[in-house]
Parts: structure tokens; C-alpha cells; sequence
């Protein structure tokens, strides 16, 4: 669970982290934006967000995504 406020300092810290490392700049951003998103998220409930495992995991995230087997079609 976030605090709004707690996800708006992380999401600076990535941009940050952006601007001196620009060999990873987009991993940064994105890291930045699901922090963003997050903050949204807690403020327009109680104040507090829920994390998902896809977004938690900071091993997926440096993962590059793998598109879907197509299955072979029999002849």
C-alpha cells in the first residue's frame, strides 16, 4: 500500500535517476510514470494505493517482454 506523497517522491527519484543515467533513461521514466500512476490511484481513495505484482517486481520491469508463441498450424 502507497501514500500519495510517498509515490510523488519516488516518481521524482526516477526522474532524477533519468536525467544522470541517460544510458537508462526510459526504464526511469517508466519506473516514474507507474509511480505517478500510483499516486493517482491513492489519492482517489483513502489516501493509500495497492501495488500489483507486475508493477512491484523490479526484476519484470527489467525484463524486456516476449511476444506470444504463434502456434503452428498442422499441414
Amino acid at each position: 500500500m502507497y501514500r500519495r506523497e510517498e509515490c510523488l517522491v519516488q516518481a521524482s527519484i526516477c526522474r532524477e535517476k533519468a536525467k544522470a543515467d541517460p544510458v537508462h533513461y526510459d526504464y526511469w521514466i517508466d519506473r516514474a510514470i507507474v509511480w505517478l500512476q500510483r499516486a493517482i490511484q491513492a489519492s482517489r481513495g483513502n489516501g493509500v494505493a495497492h501495488a500489483t505484482p507486475e508493477h512491484d517486481s523490479e526484476a519484470s520491469a527489467k525484463q524486456p517482454s516476449r511476444p506470444a508463441a504463434i502456434p503452428e498450424v498442422p499441414a
